[in-house]
């Protein structure tokens, strides 16, 4: 086939196929083949829901009000029989009411006037009326005698020494002593009066000691990083070893001759004097008061 064939045929078929897509959309809008189903019609839902509440008021005016049902409000057993005053009919209107009228105030007594009308009224209660309101003749009331005029002498000061007469007052007073009975005196002395007791002793002891061993537990503030002060009593010990092997190599080293010759003695007398000198520096630190080693 040539080329030019081939593309031709190849349009042709391209426009078949879109001739085709076509007429299927235009047959499924026109027809109700399998899978498609026909437009809805357009409801509206606001009208007919207007129309439905019409219905049921014209329905409701029809059948005419419905009487309210009255609940029972809760009662006592005690309150079953009585009439309640809340529930009761208002009065009838041909009852006559009192209202409170325009202007009723400004009609009102004064208190003044109310105050006079009542002054009134007791005196009448009382028996005594304004004709008997005559003035009460008036008694002299008995008073206590006054005073006499004279005026108060103070009465003269007297030189007098309180220091003085304290004192000799205390120098007068002997102080009386206790009457204790022999019998008495002798039974509270024991054969350890005067003593402490031994328990006291050893308890004391015991505190000393323990405070002793708190304060070598606590840790030396002049001591280096890394460094502990050394108990006094391990020092002295160990500043006593040194001088026994000191004195010891000492005696050693002086029995050697003053000519040596061999090379075995010099060598021994090499390592003796070596020895003698690390003890001289061992001696030297541990015979100072304080001593720090490694912790």
């Amino acid at each position: 086939m040539l080329p030019e064939q081939a593309s031709k045929q190849d349009i042709n078929c391209i426009g078949a196929y879109r001739i085709h897509r076509v007429v299927c959309r235009q047959v499924a809008l026109t027809s109700n083949f399998r899978g498609h189903r026909p437009a809805r019609p357009v409801r509206d839902h606001a009208r007919e829901n207007i129309l439905a509440i019409r219905e049921q008021q014209q329905q409701r005016k029809k059948e005419g009000p419905v009487p309210e049902k009255k609940k029972a409000l809760p009662k006592l057993k005690q309150f079953e029989n009585v009439p309640s005053r809340v529930l009761s009919s208002p009065p009838a209107a041909t009852e006559k009411r009192e209202y409170l009228r325009r202007g009723a105030r400004d009609e009102a007594p004064k208190p003044v006037d109310v105050h006079a009308s009542r002054v009134a009224a007791a005196k009448k209660q009382l028996g005594r009326g304004p004709e008997r309101d005559e003035p009460r003749p008036e008694v002299a009331t008995p008073r206590k005698e006054g005073l006499p005029r004279e005026k108060a002498r103070l009465k003269p000061r007297e030189a007098v020494d309180f220091v003085r007469r304290n004192r000799e007052a205390a120098a007068s007073v002997v102080e009386a002593a206790p009457a204790t009975p022999p019998e008495r005196a002798e039974r509270a002395k024991h054969d350890d009066f005067g003593t402490v007791p031994a328990y006291l002793a050893q308890r004391k002891a015991e505190l000393r000691r323990e405070a002793e061993e708190r304060r070598a537990s606590l840790p030396d503030p002049d001591a280096p990083p890394g460094m502990v002060r050394m108990d006094d009593a391990e020092r002295r010990s160990m500043l006593e070893t040194l001088e026994t092997q000191h004195k010891s190599l000492q005696a050693e080293l002086d029995k050697f001759p003053l000519a040596v010759t061999t090379l075995r003695m010099t060598k021994r007398k090499e390592d003796l004097e070596a020895r003698l000198a690390e003890l001289d520096k061992s001696l030297a630190v541990f015979s100072k008061p304080v001593v720090y080693v490694k912790a």
